[in-house]
């Protein structure tokens, strides 16, 4: 699902899940993937704006979203994964480098915004790309876009011990 359309999501599937929630509990969103990969590049070339603009009206957009809708909750935001550099499907709207580059402009947005309103941001994109911004394809499953767990799964749980 898209970040930038959270809203539309929101009586889809989440509604109907936050009643269940305690609010001493955390709820944690893991939107962006899709936006970095497929959306904003092209956003940018059609609305003639930086990348870097894009992202940051994506990333404003989700996080006044759930900022305004759950605010009683302890929020966690899961960034986007790097972007893999050959994937084998057509869901892509510019080359791997452009891709982690949009990654990275949205993460570092997304843990300003944390920080801000005191959430917990988590991300396993910094471990998954070189400083070239190539990404290490070993972290993936073979659908090229999913994450492979045995390999994210005790990186992120790492991080998301509270």
């Amino acid at each position: 699902a898209l970040a930038y359309n959270i809203d539309k999501r929101y009586n889809i599937s989440i509604k109907n899940i936050i009643p269940q929630i305690d609010k001493k509990d955390y709820i944690c969103f893991m939107f962006g993937e899709v936006d970095c990969r497929y959306k904003i590049f092209t956003y940018s070339k059609k609305h003639k704006s930086s990348i870097e603009e894009e992202t940051i009206n994506v990333v404003k957009k989700y996080t006044d979203f759930i900022k305004n809708k759950f605010k009683e909750y302890k929020i966690i935001l899961w960034g986007p994964h790097a972007q893999h550099s050959n994937p084998s499907h057509p869901y892509i709207d510019c080359d791997s480098f452009n891709r982690n580059k949009i990654t990275k402009i949205f993460n570092e947005e997304l843990k300003k915004i944390c920080n801000l309103n005191g959430w917990k941001f988590i991300s396993i994109f910094d471990i998954m790309i070189d400083d070239n911004m190539e990404t290490d394809n070993s972290y993936f499953l073979p659908d090229t876009i999913h994450l492979n767990p045995k390999k994210s799964k005790c990186l992120l749980l790492e991080q998301i011990i509270i």
